[in-house]
């Protein structure tokens, strides 16, 4: 028995193949690229923060603000001496906080909150953000982002996009189908997913 092509399964297999795919890909070309030195890649991962990674999260704290749901955002900052001898105050590390609980509900889990994490930071020597969840009954493993598929060029190459000052080498978010963008969505799924079933361990 064959299920139609538009029923939520068949969309969700059709998305984690898409998903998948274009993280592969995104890992190749990633791969591909010069290396380039510590101090540059600082201001690249600073940007990249900047343009993908705090605006979606912005997002989704807003969205799910108009439908009840509290969210908290935490980024953590590092002073980084650039070569010119100016200093960037780098982020390395961004925590988006999510309970589950409705507005509506008689109670409030502050614990909830704490334990349900999804995390975006800077390994130690790594050229690449990084991302993991945590949650009351599980946690994710720690999977890098290569930001290639946020739009069909990257730095070294030459973009099409208007530069802004604090993060010259990225777009500003544009996209709903990215590898951040996908492990928001799947970190609160989960959460609700552990709410909607009242799963415990």
């Amino acid at each position: 028995m064959s299920l139609v092509h538009t029923t939520p399964l068949h969309k969700l297999i059709d998305e984690h193949q898409t998903r998948y795919e274009q993280y592969v890909t995104a890992q190749q070309k990633s791969h591909d690229q010069d290396s380039t030195d510590t101090i540059q890649w600082h201001s690249v991962l600073n940007g990249q923060f900047l343009s993908y990674v705090l605006p979606q999260l912005e997002q989704a704290k807003t969205l799910l603000a108009e439908h009840g749901y509290g969210a908290d955002i935490v980024i953590k900052r590092k002073a980084i001496q650039q070569g010119d001898d100016s200093v960037l105050d780098a982020i390395t590390q961004v925590t988006l906080s999510f309970s589950g609980s409705h507005s509506s509900d008689a109670v409030l889990s502050s614990q909830n909150s704490e334990t349900n994490r999804l995390l975006f930071f800077i390994s130690e020597h790594s050229h690449y953000i990084s991302a993991r969840y945590i949650t009351a009954l599980a946690s994710s493993e720690v999977q890098v982002l290569y930001f290639y598929d946020e739009s069909g060029r990257y730095y070294p190459q030459a973009p099409h996009w208007h530069y802004g000052s604090e993060h010259p080498h990225h777009p500003p978010c544009n996209t709903y189908s990215s590898e951040s963008q996908s492990i928001i969505s799947d970190f609160i799924n989960l959460v609700f997913l552990q709410v909607r079933g009242k799963l415990t361990t």
